[in-house]
């Protein structure tokens, strides 16, 4: 599976303070077909900076935890800056609400450290069509588009108040049990509200639900 683009080379931002990491990780993306790295900072603002100097740049890939400014603020100041590049996430992330503060500072997807160079060409194809590329559970990785899911929550009157009630709590990095708290529920009914979206929305993961919620302009995208 290649990378096409007519227009010529995809032009790649990257933000790693394992300096080892960012040559080792950016070579490889070299490698895949019309891809070049041609900015690699050790922290946010650094590649901030660069960014004003090389317009054109269509994907960044960012570390979480760096010195100064870190992943999550860097992608939030991209959101608004920069609206058109897509942001990939780099982390560990080991949590299912880290995802969640990703996908609500603007971040398209995420390729777990460790993983091979395969990950990052099925990544950044995937956000070059305009989806979504996250982790769904045990299953790996999915590709979250719009779908029939997204003509469901442009109605919203579709959906109950407790269902729209849960997706506005989905977005952010509560635990289902600090939800149940919010919407004065038993945690079992939170589950079943919740397995009941997965179904109706077909997805799998509280983060598809996050990602339908943001594009169907149910909730705000935020930090």
């Amino acid at each position: 599976m290649g990378i096409s683009k007519t227009n010529g080379l995809v032009r790649i931002a990257m933000a790693e303070d394992d300096l080892s990491i960012l040559q080792l990780v950016s070579k490889h993306i070299d490698t895949l077909e019309n891809c070049k790295v041609v900015i690699k900072t050790a922290e946010g603002q650094e590649l901030l900076d660069k960014l004003k100097e090389n317009p054109g740049v269509e994907i960044v890939i960012l570390d979480i935890v760096m010195d100064g400014l870190d992943g999550y603020n860097t992608a939030a100041i991209l959101r608004k800056e920069y609206p058109e590049i897509k942001i990939l996430f780099y982390s560990v992330c080991k949590t299912e609400l880290a995802l969640m503060r990703m996908v609500a500072c603007g971040g398209h997807g995420l390729v777990k450290k460790g993983n091979g160079t395969e990950h990052f060409k099925k990544g950044i194809k995937t956000l070059l069509k305009g989806n979504y590329y996250y982790p769904d559970g045990e299953t790996g990785y999915t590709n979250f588009a719009n779908g029939s899911s997204g003509d469901i929550l442009s109605k919203p009157t579709l959906l109950s108040a407790l269902e729209l009630t849960f997706l506005q709590y989905a977005i952010t990095e509560l635990t289902y049990k600090q939800i149940a708290y919010k919407m004065d529920k038993e945690l079992r009914q939170v589950d079943y509200i919740r397995e009941g979206l997965f179904k109706k929305l077909q997805v799998q993961s509280r983060v598809g639900l996050a990602i339908l919620a943001l594009q169907s302009g149910i909730m705000p995208k935020q930090v």
